[in-house]
C-alpha cells in the first residue's frame, strides 16, 4: 500500500505491507501460539527521492503504520 504521510509541511511517501490478523493455535483448550492483531508494516519511506526509514523515530513509524491501517480499514468498509 502506498500512503502519503504529511506532518509540519513534510511529505513522506510510504510503502506498507498489510498483515492480516492471525489467531494462534490451541491444543486441548490451551493456547500454544499467540494471537496477532492486523497491522501495517512500514517497508520504505522516501522524501524527495531519499530513503528515510532509518532516520525516523519509533513514534513516527508507529504513527505512519497506525494511520495507514485506519485508512486501509476505512477503504475496505466502503467496498
Amino acid at each position: 500500500m502506498r500512503y502519503l504521510f504529511v506532518r509540519a509541511d513534510v511529505e513522506l511517501d510510504c510503502t506498507l505491507d498489510y498483515l492480516p490478523a492471525i489467531v494462534g493455535s490451541t491444543e486441548n483448550g490451551l493456547k500454544i501460539e499467540p494471537d496477532y492483531p492486523e497491522a501495517m508494516e512500514l517497508v520504505s519511506v522516501t522524501h524527495r527521492d531519499i530513503e528515510m526509514i532509518g532516520f525516523l523515530a519509533d513514534y513516527v513509524v508507529r504513527d505512519i503504520q497506525d494511520e495507514a491501517l485506519a485508512l486501509f480499514k476505512q477503504d475496505m468498509r466502503r467496498q
